[in-house]
C-alpha cells in the first residue's frame, strides 16, 4: 500500500515517532496528536489561534511538504 508524496524520509520519521502507531485507536487520534485535530470543548467554540504546539512539529512540516508536492502535481 503507497501514499504518494510518503517516501522513505516521511515514513521513517514517522516510524521513528511513534513506532507502530498501536496507540492511536483511529485516524482522528493521530491528527489530534500531531496537533492537525482541535481539541473541542462544550463551553466555548474552537478559536483557531489557540492550537498548542504540543505535536511533532518535524512529522508535522513533512506531512505539509508532502500535501504541497501532491496538490502542485
Amino acid at each position: 500500500m503507497t501514499v504518494p508524496g510518503i517516501g522513505p524520509i516521511i515514513s521513517s520519521a514517522m516510524v521513528a515517532a511513534i513506532g507502530t502507531g498501536d496507540v492511536f485507536s483511529k485516524g482522528r487520534d493521530f491528527g489530534a496528536w500531531l496537533d492537525w485535530c482541535p481539541s473541542r470543548s462544550r463551553r466555548r467554540p474552537h478559536d483557531p489561534r489557540q492550537n498548542s504546539e504540543r505535536g511533532n512539529r518535524y512529522l508535522r512540516v513533512l506531512f505539509v511538504q508532502a500535501a504541497w508536492l501532491c496538490w502542485s502535481g
